[in-house]
């Protein structure tokens, strides 16, 4: 009877040893906005939507411990919570799986891209895809620091953080055996000292899927940010390069002021389109108040405007047949909650 005590009592162990040794966690992100839209020429709806300020998602992280400082990770997150409940979970977001040690992390999968994370970090709307002036320019304006924001078939590298520097690498394989092979490289620098921060990227597309003729495609970004305590400041940069003949860039302002259990984002932002003069270019504007109701459900309401030049047309996702050089608004009112 004894022995049978002692082997379950060493069987307990072993489980609960094993379980302090690896852990999953669950998480996720429910946002739902009502937005009314309007455009020059009478174009208007009214929506409700997953996704204002945070994309809706469920995911899936974990670690587990190999021993000698050794580590296994992985995520694996699916997106776009839709209202139809027939539609279910869609979309895949980051997935991967990998090691870390006292030498940095080592991922393989679908992984988010330098440039993502600095449009995430350096935007005053945290790269809204329904509020930020500098995303609803991007999502429709063919400029791939937005577009390539994630890198499938990739191999990532993240080195440690030393003195408050930490650089990344990622590659994407492309994998198409005819046509364009369209492999994906990307460094950044990331830097935070205090309440100074700041992150340069460079991204380089080998035969860019979607231009005519196929060619080459570079990227230069720098988000620099800093919080004031009364305010944080956020500003960033990107130039896209297929020709020096053909540079087009962005740049933007954004600021998040406290304002008793919230803070009010303010976003600006101005697209330069190489060609065509200037008439492709456009400009943008956000004002939102997020109100916190606990550290994990959020109240939030936003002005955009969007500005066109006379021969672009720029346009929020969902107001579509904007007429050439019109200009568009929209209003939000939104809930979003973390678990």
């Amino acid at each position: 009877m004894k022995i049978k005590m002692l082997a379950a009592a060493a069987a307990c162990a072993l489980t609960g040893a094993a379980m302090a040794q690896s852990n999953t966690t669950i998480y996720g992100v429910i946002d739902i906005n009502y937005a009314n839209y309007s455009g020059s020429g009478g174009k208007d709806m009214a929506a409700i939507d997953p996704g204002g300020i945070s994309g809706s998602r469920l995911g899936f992280k974990g670690s587990e411990d190999l021993g000698n400082g050794l580590k296994a990770i992985y995520t694996f997150e699916f997106g776009s919570l839709k209202n139809d409940i027939n539609s279910g979970i869609t979309g895949s977001r980051q997935s991967f799986v990998g090691l870390q040690g006292n030498w940095g992390t080592l991922i393989g999968g679908y992984i988010y891209s330098p440039a993502d994370d600095m449009n995430s970090g350096f935007d005053g709307l945290s790269n809204s895809a329904l509020l930020s002036a500098r995303s609803n320019m991007l999502n429709d304006g063919g400029f791939s620091t937005k577009t390539d924001d994630t890198f499938e078939n990739a191999i990532g590298y993240i080195s440690p953080t030393v003195n408050g520097l930490t650089l990344r690498a990622v590659f994407g394989l492309g994998e198409q055996t005819a046509g364009a092979k369209e492999r994906k490289y990307a460094v950044a620098a990331e830097y935070e000292n205090g309440p100074f921060k700041a992150t340069g990227i460079y991204h380089y597309v080998d035969n860019k899927v979607g231009v005519v003729p196929q060619t080459d495609q570079r990227e230069v970004g720098l988000g620099v940010g800093y919080d004031f305590g009364v305010a944080k400041l956020l500003a960033t940069y990107a130039s896209k390069r297929l020709t020096d003949a053909d540079r087009d860039n962005t740049w933007a302002l954004g600021a998040h002021i406290p304002a008793g259990r919230g803070s009010v984002r303010l976003s600006y932002a101005r697209l330069n389109m190489a060609d065509d003069n200037g008439d492709k270019d456009a400009a943008g504007w956000t004002v939102a108040y997020f109100y916190d109701l606990s550290k994990r459900t959020t109240l939030y309401t936003g002005y955009h405007a969007l500005d066109n030049g006379s021969n672009a047309n720029y346009n929020h996702e969902r107001l579509t047949g904007l007429a050439t050089g019109s200009n568009a608004r929209l209003f939000a009112l939104g809930i979003r909650h973390k678990f």
